[in-house]
């Protein structure tokens, strides 16, 4: 398990911290957003690294305690910091946890590609398809940031 975690999470954090780096003077929003964008796209490209994360994470013990501290945890880090960044800047809800928001975007980006056996079996679509994808994440992107509610419903 060690090395095809080591190999498929440790890719998945290193490409997502370079590519934070990158947009270092970048609005903490776009960071964001882009995360989030980039978030879903590897998702999508290695569903199987992200089934392990979950299956491991079903119960306590030795393997999720090595998992959070190698992988999770500098995810989540890095979740946490962007979020964070959003909020220091006023861009979003400060009373809200970070850790509950980035759990919050995590699964909305992360369910939707977890459930691609049931969603084709049910809808016939393959989510896991760069259209599919793109369309999910500007979904997420959509809810996230504008809400729920239709502009015409009058609700506030």
């Amino acid at each position: 398990m060690a090395r095809g975690l080591d190999y498929g999470i440790g890719n998945v954090i290193r490409d997502l911290t370079d590519t934070m780096r990158d947009l270092g003077g970048v609005d903490s929003v776009t960071r964001l957003k882009f995360f989030i964008r980039r978030y879903i796209a590897i998702v999508s490209e290695h569903p199987e690294v992200f089934d392990v994360i979950v299956r491991e994470s079903a119960a306590p013990g030795p393997r999720l305690a090595w998992l959070t501290k190698r992988h999770l945890s500098p995810l989540y880090d890095l979740w946490t910091s962007l979020v964070e960044a959003a909020q220091n800047d006023g861009k979003i809800k400060s009373n809200v946890p970070s850790y509950h928001l980035s759990q919050i975007i995590a699964g909305a980006s992360y369910q939707f590609i977890s459930s691609r056996v049931r969603m084709y079996e049910a809808y016939g679509v393959d989510v896991t398809s760069a259209e599919l994808r793109e369309r999910h994440a500007e979904a997420v992107l959509d809810i996230l940031f504008m809400g729920l509610l239709s502009p015409s419903d009058g609700h506030t």
